[in-house]
C-alpha cells in the first residue's frame, strides 16, 4: 500500500523532523496555515492575502519580539532589494524596563529617525519635509510657517523663543539669519508689529546694537554711515 489512513492514530509519538510537502496545511483550527496554491502562510486565517497574513478576529493581530536583556536592539525588521541590499529598517531597543525608543534607518543611514519613550524626535542628518501641516505643543500650524507661532501666555509671552547657554569661543549667537538668494531684495531679517498699543518692528531689550554697514531712515539706499532723510 502506498497510503495508509487511520481514524483512531492518537499518539503519533516524537516527531524529530519534517524535510518537505506539498498542499495545503491547516494546524490546530487555523493557528497555522499554508495555502500552497498562492505560496502563503496565515496564522489565525485560512485564506491568507500576502506571504505571511496574521489575522484575530476578537482583538489587534498582534506581533511581539523580546529579549531578556537590556541596552539593547530588542528586534528588527530589515527591507531587502533585489541585490539582497538592506535599503531600510525598523528597530526595537530597549534602554531599561520602563524605557525603549524606536529606531527607523535606510540605506546609509541606520538611525534616520528615532522616537524616544518621552516622544522626543532626531532626525539624523538631511532635511524633514512636511507636506501637510504640522503640530507644536496641540496647536496646528501651515507647514510653510512651522515656526510662526500665536503667543498666548499674556505680559513676556513669545511666538519663538531661542537661547544660547555655551561657554567658550568668540561669539554665542541664540538666532543666526542670513539671506543669500537671488532676490529683488533680500533680507536676513524681517520685523513687523501690529495690533498692540504700542508696537515695535524691533526691540532690543538689553546690550548695545551693533551694526556694521550703513544705517537709512527713510531712506533703503543710505549713503553714509547714517542717513536720515
Amino acid at each position: 500500500l502506498s497510503t495508509a489512513a487511520q481514524s483512531n492514530i492518537t499518539s503519533l509519538g516524537t516527531l524529530t523532523g519534517l524535510i518537505g510537502g506539498t498542499g495545503d496545511f491547516n494546524w490546530d483550527s487555523n493557528t497555522l496555515v499554508v495555502d500552497s496554491s498562492e505560496s502563503r502562510v496565515g496564522i489565525g486565517t485560512t485564506s491568507p492575502d500576502t506571504n505571511l497574513h496574521l489575522h484575530n478576529a476578537s482583538s489587534e493581530a498582534y506581533m511581539q519580539f523580546s529579549r531578556p536583556t537590556d541596552s539593547t536592539t530588542v528586534g528588527k525588521i530589515g527591507f531587502k532589494n533585489n541585490t539582497g541590499t538592506t535599503v531600510a529598517s525598523i528597530e526595537g531597543f530597549s534602554h531599561n524596563a520602563t524605557a525603549g525608543k524606536l529606531i527607523m534607518g535606510v540605506r546609509g543611514t541606520t538611525d534616520a529617525l528615532t522616537i524616544e519613550t518621552s516622544g522626543n524626535a532626531t532626525f539624523a542628518g538631511g532635511n524633514a519635509t512636511f507636506a501637510g501641516n504640522v503640530t507644536v505643543n496641540g496647536t496646528t500650524y501651515n507647514a510653510l510657517y512651522a515656526l510662526n507661532s500665536n503667543a498666548d501666555g499674556g505680559d513676556g509671552s513669545s511666538g519663538g523663543h531661542f537661547t544660547n547657554t555655551s561657554s567658550g569661543g568668540y561669539q554665542g549667537r541664540a538666532v543666526y539669519a542670513v539671506s543669500s538668494g537671488t532676490f529683488d531684495i533680500g533680507m536676513g531679517i524681517y520685523c513687523a508689529s501690529s495690533g498692540a498699543t504700542t508696537n515695535y518692528a524691533m526691540y532690543a531689550g538689553s546690550g548695545n546694537v551693533y551694526i556694521a554697514n550703513k544705517v537709512g531712515i527713510g531712506t533703503d539706499n543710505p549713503t553714509g554711515n547714517l542717513d536720515i532723510e
